[in-house]
């Protein structure tokens, strides 16, 4: 198999390019030209989870485990690097663009769209409503404290606290069994 683009720190979006030729676009920080692949951005985007350790298909179950998100649904590429990917639409949609969410710095709404304004001044115009695109956000904010969460206390954060105090005292129960007293 041929080298395919590697989602790198720097990755900001990969979108639908425009011919066989360059089935892909990406935009990188402090980069000046868009990088062009033969590759279209799904395939780039799993290419990347397996290089990984996993694949799309499982990385969004693990999302869906402990999120909602049935649709448009985030996902971590790389947990160790802290890049979490957007859909902007369904996989389906040949429109579809992938936004990276840790370089996005604020949106802008337009009468037609939105700017997505990345944190090195890059500025992407989406035909997509500033309402969308901060939901995606969002999510991907909550994906990021989920895992920042279960790196930190081996456990994902619970909406009802007595819960995961529940799931950490049995595991401490079932390491170290307790004598009974005389």
């Amino acid at each position: 198999m041929a080298p395919i683009y590697e989602i790198t720190g720097k990755t900001m979006a990969i979108l639908p390019g425009t011919t066989s030729k360059s089935a892909s676009k990406v935009l990188e920080s402090n980069n000046e030209h868009m990088l062009t692949f033969k590759e279209k951005p799904f395939e780039i985007i799993e290419q990347n989870c397996i290089k990984n350790l996993s694949s799309y298909a499982g990385r969004r179950a693990s999302v869906l485990h402990y999120t909602s998100y049935t649709q448009k649904t985030p996902v971590p590429v790389s947990v160790a690097r802290g890049i979490i990917v957007f859909p902007t639409q369904g996989l389906s949609n040949k429109k579809c663009v992938w936004i990276f969410y840790q370089h996005v710095s604020k949106i802008i709404k337009k009468s037609d769209g939105s700017d997505i304004i990345f944190k090195d001044g890059t500025t992407l115009f989406l035909k997509i409503s500033k309402k969308q695109l901060t939901n995606q956000l969002s999510r991907c904010k909550r994906l990021n404290g989920i895992i920042e969460n279960i790196e930190e206390n081996g456990v994902p954060p619970s909406e009802d606290p007595s819960e995961a105090l529940g799931r950490i005292l049995s595991t401490l129960i079932q390491k170290e069994p307790v004598e009974p007293q005389k």
